[in-house]
């Protein structure tokens, strides 16, 4: 082999060495650098191109699962979760020289592929806010009215003798007291009662009970328990005699005067249903030979 061609094939062997250590330095720099990036700022590689960085907000409190913030792992763009026990993660970030992407969602938002994101929706349901509404007019507390209404009677053979609503004690005829119930959307009946008398002299009274104003709707309804009235009194054929009634009462809330308006009220003896009512409506008429009665009331709020 001549000096020519021995320099010419030594060219080429350093050449093919320089071009394979090339290669191989080139094919290393990426996991290099990734290592160099670790041990200068004391970022943990997770693999896949994903880094954590325990900056100065990991470990401290955060309001809602799941949320994220922007963050950095010392010189790079990150986010951090907050997780179950509701304090910040550690700050995640992408890699040097990684193959991942970041997207328009955020750091790292481009890792995942669209083709891997469910077409999942959520519809979330929502309520109003109780600002200032129905259910904040709807006050709590006493209500004071009045009675009246027309009675079946047995011993007047069933015909209809006036009731009114009247208190011996100079106290209000008809008494409710509401109490607030459930987060203010309604009141419930939590004690009342109403005296009165039948044709001007006979006592007529009753409790009322198991009920409520819907603060949403206005609506009012209760039930009237123990009702009694009587007919004789001693002297008046050997003793007095006393006559039971049970039934409902409803009613319209009417916010700006804290008042219960248009109310109806209907009961009856032996255990038959009374008629039906509804607020503002003309009381039904009892049948001839039904013992009961149906009538008006209202009540205002009392401070």
């Amino acid at each position: 082999m001549g000096m020519r061609q021995q320099a010419r094939w030594h060219c080429l062997v350093w050449l093919t060495w320089g071009a394979l250590f090339g290669c191989a330095e080139a094919d290393d720099r990426p996991q290099r650098a990734r290592q160099d990036f670790a041990r200068d700022f004391d970022v943990q590689s997770q693999g896949d191109g994903l880094a954590t960085f325990r900056d100065a907000n990991t470990g401290s409190a955060c309001q809602l699962q799941n949320t994220t913030q922007a963050c950095s792992c010392k010189e790079l763009p990150g986010r951090q979760v907050c997780g179950a026990s509701q304090v910040w993660g550690a700050c995640e970030c992408l890699e040097p020289s990684s193959n991942a992407t970041a997207g328009a969602g955020g750091p790292l938002a481009g890792r995942e592929p669209p083709s891997n994101k469910g077409a999942a929706t959520f519809e979330w349901l929502r309520t109003a806010p109780n600002t200032g509404g129905a259910a904040n007019a709807c006050k709590p507390g006493r209500y004071a009215g009045a009675l009246d209404g027309l009675y079946n009677a047995p011993s007047a053979f069933n015909a209809p003798v006036p009731i009114v609503s009247i208190d011996v004690t100079g106290a209000p005829g008809l008494q409710l007291e509401l109490s607030a119930g459930g987060n203010g959307e309604f009141l419930k009946v939590t004690g009342g009662k109403f005296s009165g008398v039948a044709l001007a002299i006979f006592p007529f009274e009753a409790e009322f009970a198991d009920g409520m104003l819907d603060c949403r709707t206005g609506e009012f309804r209760a039930r009237i328990v123990n009702g009694t009235y009587v007919v004789f009194f001693d002297g008046f054929y050997g003793g007095k005699v006393m006559y039971e009634f049970e039934g409902e009462m409803v009613a319209r809330y009417d916010a700006a005067t804290s008042s219960l308006m248009g109310g109806r009220w209907a009961v009856s003896e032996g255990g038959v249903p009374p008629p039906t009512i509804a607020p503002d409506q003309d009381p039904p008429i009892f049948p001839p030979l039904q013992a009961g009665g149906t009538g008006t009331w209202s009540a205002a709020w009392t401070p």
